[in-house]
């Protein structure tokens, strides 16, 4: 099904779209996503057409402006999209985790209106880790009633430096997948953090910059969900 949906107007409604992309990466590499897009939140699968094997992806979207994360069942990395929403296609770079960079370009070959999301069980152990000594991150989220989270985010910058960013363990109201935290330790510290189904999405909020992280590094970014038990927080 084709369907003609102005995304400008799709984000102000926070509607849920479901969308196949068509493309190739630098001209020569083919590739389709299948991707969600409710929010900032994206969410979906990348295939790359001589392998066959779906990879899930974890992103986020801002004005247009997207980061897509495609991960392995570990956690790692293993290619990172950006680029802009133009009209019906996806338009930019893919890194390789080693900081290759290739242009890609896809277009919108099928999209529909996906049902609303049901609140799903947000408690489990959500990571990223990028190439050896380039970085990695946690988050730590225990669900105690349908509109409450225990949370609490780590991330280490890249080398030499290793760089923290930390946000101590802390309570939450979460609603329709979605957490707001803010702290004013530091100055005015804004965050927001959706929830999918295969991982979580942390963006600043505007004028939410100052959270007290250390140079150059912060837990903003797309996280896979890598199991479902509770975390054992440290005392």
């Amino acid at each position: 099904m084709l369907l003609c949906i102005n995304f400008s107007v799709l984000f102000a409604q926070n509607q849920r779209i479901q969308s196949k992309f068509e493309g190739t990466i630098n001209g020569k590499f083919p590739i389709s996503l299948s991707l969600i897009i409710e929010d900032n939140l994206v969410e979906g699968t990348l295939i790359y057409k001589k392998v066959g094997i779906p990879i899930k992806i974890v992103g986020s979207i801002d004005n247009g402006e997207f980061t897509l994360n495609e991960f392995d069942d570990k956690t790692q990395i293993t290619g990172t999209f950006t680029g802009e929403l133009t009209g019906r296609r996806l338009v930019g770079y893919w890194f390789s985790p080693s900081g290759k960079q290739m242009s890609f370009l896809a277009g919108i070959s099928e999209e529909e209106y996906a049902p609303p999301r049901k609140n799903i069980s947000l408690s489990g152990n959500y990571a990223y880790n990028l190439d050896k000594d380039s970085g990695s991150g946690s988050l730590y989220v225990q669900q105690i009633s349908p509109d409450k989270l225990i949370i609490e985010m780590q991330a280490v910058g890249a080398a030499p430096a290793f760089n923290q960013a930390i946000i101590e363990k802390t309570e939450i109201k979460v609603k329709n997948n979605i957490a707001y935290y803010e702290n004013t330790t530091y100055g005015n510290c804004k965050l927001k953090i959706s929830f999918s189904d295969n991982g979580a999405s942390v963006i600043y909020l505007p004028n939410g910059f100052d959270c007290g992280f250390g140079n150059a590094v912060s837990v903003i970014g797309n996280y896979l969900k890598y199991d479902n038990k509770n975390p054992k927080y440290k005392p």
